[in-house]
């Protein structure tokens, strides 16, 4: 007994006693509720605090296993703030080869994302179980990072509009249309920024189906070829197919490039190489239509081709798609290091300023990648889930011009991915929002 007992933490909470482990869970926790157990939460994220040397590290990977093994519940922003500190480099550095931080992400998402099969409910799902009974490539070891290939669509129909945008000139957004509506330095931005966070206001007709829109762009509700697929082995995510047409992508690109990017690089990181802007498509009234807009406009359109194919989240119907959009440009080489998304309130515009929450009770749970081009080499968003023998595995989704891949956030049930490199001096614009649900 003597002898067991100086074996420390590491032996208890290896990987061949996780089996012993579950059996005698309930036992233990019994007995432990009596007892006042260390904050581990807390102690993990002391842990990965700079300084963070490699013995932290390690501690903090037994810290995660009991933090899973007990059933403790982490809040989503401390998952997210572990991944931000855990993270590297992209999709790729650590294939196949041994690595402390590909095992320290597997503990954190298996503690708050992908691959925890603690929840129930109509969107609780294990991409991990999901992931290791697709066909993989992995070999001996357990520490790397596995390529399970890529989704890519391979059908050439055309996008919802493309056959009633023939003809016309294309039209352009009017820099008069946008207007500052909300800046926080960046040094007051969480984590710590090198840009400011600007987000613009538009009161362009595109976006609210005013006076002066053209009849080619977002005015088809209801186009009959948007389809939907499943990203197999990726639990929860799914591509919609030909959602915009091509002159729709392009306003939004010009959108984007009228208001100008700012530089996405946390301070004390190496720069990300991708652009970002940030603006409110619409007054969100909180009231009516997709978050409030006219039928008519931007997000009424986009929501009236999507609505059929967005699925309940633990019982709630979805109720529009977020007017708040974030873009990004990444350049060559350009990578969006391994997150977890997470959950937003439905904001809007009051008197020219922006309202972080509109109220009633609405949240978004769903994130909506939109690909607005795929003239580029690279460039998938890759997922990561633990991988069964240790290290994680990943899955590529190729972007499609026009199509919008969806996937869980902002809970328990949010994936670890990244936005991977883009190669051969290519660009590639996305734009990313959330489906928004009501009571949560």
């Amino acid at each position: 007994m003597t002898q067991l007992g100086s074996l420390g933490p590491s032996f208890y909470l290896s990987p061949p006693l996780k089996p012993l482990r579950r059996v005698l869970h309930p036992l233990i926790h019994h007995s432990l509720a009596q007892y006042k157990l260390p904050d581990y939460p807390a102690l993990t994220t002391a842990l990965l605090s700079p300084p963070s040397t490699a013995k932290d590290k390690e501690q903090a990977i037994l810290y995660l296993s009991a933090i899973r093994d007990m059933g403790i519940k982490v809040k989503q922003g401390t998952v997210q703030r572990w991944v931000r500190m855990a993270s590297g480099t992209g999709f790729g550095s650590e294939v196949g080869g041994p690595g402390r931080r590909v095992r320290l992400l597997a503990g954190i998402v298996g503690v708050g994302g992908a691959g925890d099969d603690r929840g129930e409910g109509p969107n609780a799902h294990d991409p991990t179980r999901a992931l290791t009974e697709a066909k993989t490539q992995a070999g001996e070891g357990g520490e790397g990072i596995w390529d399970m290939g890529t989704f890519e669509l391979t059908s050439q129909e055309s996008g919802p509009t493309e056959t009633t945008e023939a003809g016309g000139d294309a039209y352009e957004p009017d820099v008069r249309t946008f207007a500052e509506c909300l800046r926080i330095p960046g040094p007051d931005r969480k984590p710590p920024n090198a840009s400011d966070l600007v987000v613009r206001m538009s009161s362009d007709p595109v976006c609210n189906g005013g006076e002066g829109a053209p009849p080619t762009l977002f005015q088809t509700a209801q186009p009959p070829n948007v389809k939907k697929h499943k990203v197999e082995g990726v639990e929860g995510a799914f591509v919609l197919e030909n959602v915009l047409g091509p002159r729709e992508c392009e306003y939004v690109r010009s959108t984007m490039e009228l208001m100008g990017f700012s530089r996405n690089q946390v301070v004390g990181k190496e720069d990300t190489g991708i652009g970002e802007c940030e603006w409110m498509t619409c007054e969100a009234k909180g009231e009516g239509g997709a978050n409030g807009t006219n039928e008519k406009g931007m997000l009424g359109a986009i929501w009236n081709r999507v609505r059929d194919l967005v699925p309940t989240v633990q019982g709630k119907k979805p109720v529009g798609i977020n007017a708040r959009w974030r873009g990004f440009r990444y350049r060559e080489g350009g990578v969006y290091r391994m997150h977890i998304d997470g959950s937003w309130v439905r904001g809007g515009v009051r008197k020219g300023r922006l309202v972080e929450d509109d109220g009633g009770g609405v949240k978004s749970r769903l994130t909506f990648l939109m690909y607005l081009n795929d003239d580029f080499e690279g460039g998938e968003t890759t997922f990561f889930a633990p991988r069964r023998g240790g290290g994680l595995e990943g899955r590529k989704v190729r972007p499609r011009k026009g199509s919008v891949l969806v996937f869980p956030q902002g809970n328990e049930r949010s994936l670890l991915h990244e936005g991977s490199g883009v190669k051969g001096g290519g660009t590639k614009w996305v734009v990313r929002t959330d489906v928004l649900y009501e009571g949560f």
